[in-house]
């Protein structure tokens, strides 16, 4: 997560590297975030990616 706020637009990773790592955080074992929350954080990612005017 350090790397999406580097001060360095060029280092920060793309949005699908930041998604695919969220998707594979093993919330199985009561670590991490629930399902529910992983689900509503990479819903509002994809929003981002598809309209990033959404927040401004």
């Amino acid at each position: 997560m350090r790397r999406c706020w580097d001060p360095s637009p060029d280092k920060r990773p793309e949005m699908d590297e930041v998604v695919r790592l969220l998707e594979a955080i093993d919330t199985s074992k009561g670590g991490g975030m629930v399902p529910d929350e992983m689900t509503k954080l990479l819903n509002m990612l994809m929003l981002l990616i598809s309209n990033p005017r959404t927040l401004v």
